[in-house]
């Protein structure tokens, strides 16, 4: 019995996950920062997670990318 329950638990916490989790519409940053460039708006990412997950590192990656624009401000709080 436990395990009939445990089961459930896992694949309608599973199917939760992956109806919460998927993109509604394509996800390119780089397109939509520059189309938010282009029509003067601010674009905003944020990174989350828990302490140790490397979103200080992935911050850095990103703003240090050869793609990017000199006009794009990145901040990060730990």
């Amino acid at each position: 019995m436990f395990l009939a329950v445990a089961s459930t638990v896992r694949s309608t916490l599973q199917e939760s996950c992956v109806q919460i989790l998927a993109p509604k519409r394509r996800v390119d940053i780089l397109r939509d920062a520059m189309e938010a460039r282009q029509n003067r708006r601010p674009y905003v990412v944020t990174f989350c997670g828990v302490n140790g997950v490397g979103k200080s590192t992935n911050l850095a990656k990103v703003s240090q990318s050869q793609e990017m624009s000199a006009n794009i401000f990145f901040s990060g709080e730990s």
